[in-house]
């Protein structure tokens, strides 16, 4: 007042409105096993007011990211489920941060996690054996499958008696091969073959027909 006596008000706190949204999140890495269970990793973000992350997810990298997490995951290990009988090789995973404003960060890094290959290739098809005095000559159309690694040849001894010896590995051939000449033989010996084809994750075939 005039005299110079004053009296304060109350005190009264406020808070800036926090607008910055946290660090994308890194290091975002994933595995998944034979049943589909999902197991992803990322690491820790610095940022002193985050309450956690969202999972995002997608079966094509063009698609739209839907979430995984019903809300705020607040750890940076998540365990997933997804369905195994399908051709699509590959899930698509990225994790946005979340701060106490819950303001979400961008979209971290894509991790694709494979799907482990179930699904044996389809088997090759012989399409002409020709015997000679010292060689038998093997011909077929190999497995069209995309993933294919490799062929494996088998051979066993047929006997009149309608007895047989054990399937027997002789070759390992290539992917695309579609011819092998066999000169480890005897004459007057019935000779029974077929082919199994592996893709690259190990998973074989039916064995093919066998041609004598």
């Amino acid at each position: 007042d005039t005299a110079g006596n004053f009296a304060r008000s109350i005190v009264v706190s406020s808070e800036l409105i926090d607008t910055v949204p946290p660090a994308p999140p890194s290091g975002l890495i994933g595995t998944m096993d034979t049943n589909g269970i999902v197991s992803l990793h990322w690491n820790l973000g610095r940022e002193r007011n985050l309450i956690g992350y969202r999972v995002l997810w997608a079966n094509d990298p063009s698609h739209e990211f839907t979430q995984r997490t019903g809300g705020v995951w607040p750890d940076t290990t998540f365990t997933d489920t997804v369905a195994m009988n399908t051709l699509t090789k590959y899930v698509y995973y990225r994790v946005a941060a979340v701060n106490i404003r819950k303001n979400h960060s961008e979209m971290s890094p894509m991790a694709a996690v494979k799907r482990p290959d179930l699904i044996p290739p389809e088997p090759s098809v012989f399409t002409d054996v020709i015997a000679t005095d010292s060689t038998a000559e093997l011909r077929w159309a190999h497995s069209r499958s995309e993933d294919l690694a490799k062929q494996i040849l088998y051979r066993k001894t047929a006997f009149s008696n309608n007895t047989s010896t054990a399937w027997e590995e002789i070759a390992t051939l290539s992917r695309t091969a579609e011819l092998y000449s066999d000169s480890k033989v005897k004459q007057r010996t019935m000779y029974q073959y077929q082919i199994v084809a592996v893709d690259s994750d190990g998973n074989r075939s039916k064995p093919s027909a066998p041609v004598q």
